[in-house]
């Protein structure tokens, strides 16, 4: 089982990212809940914070396919679409800590 990592850019309507935040906030806590997630966090730009990058790694494709079935899942993609201006997924490859590293953390 390989792990999956990925980092989401999303860039909201500045008049929506009230809105938007409340659910990429519940679909953080919730998804941190998941045994399968090794990591999610949610960074702004410093100077524009209706710029987000999004952080996650999970244990395996299978994981990430438990978390797409989620019902907070399906609200930050319907908030997505309803709210953001831009949206790019970019599939991570690790380099350090490597891929085994991570896996010896999610079974501890």
């Amino acid at each position: 089982m390989a792990m999956v990592a990925f980092q989401i850019f999303v860039k909201v309507k500045p008049d929506k990212l009230d809105e938007f935040m409340q659910v990429a906030l519940l679909d953080a806590h919730e998804s941190v809940k998941e045994a399968g997630n090794l990591r999610f966090e949610i960074y702004h730009r410093e100077e524009s914070p209706a710029e987000l990058i999004v952080f996650e790694i999970y244990s395996s494709e299978e994981a990430l396919e438990a978390h797409r079935q989620t019902e907070h899942i399906k609200a930050w993609r319907s908030a997505v679409a309803a709210y953001a201006e831009e949206y790019t997924r970019v599939l991570l490859t690790p380099v350090f800590p490597t891929a085994a590293t991570w896996a010896s953390k999610s079974n501890s």
